[in-house]
């Protein structure tokens, strides 16, 4: 059987969960960022507004 993907969006992002709208369900859940991230890496999330991340010190390098 082929594995599928879960079509998500990723709504909001704090210091340790991230909030995801569920597409398919029509649904929102709140999953810790470490889990998150491996789900993303290895196929089980399809992120539907994907923005190119940048690492936060860059953007407090900038700022100064």
């Amino acid at each position: 059987m082929a594995e599928r993907s879960i079509k998500v969006r990723k709504i909001k992002e704090t210091k340790s969960r991230v909030t995801i709208h569920l597409m398919t369900v029509n649904r929102k859940m709140h999953v810790a960022k470490k889990d998150y991230k491996a789900r993303v890496k290895s196929g089980l999330y399809e992120v539907v507004n994907a923005e190119p991340e940048q690492p936060e010190e860059d953007d407090k390098k900038s700022e100064e």
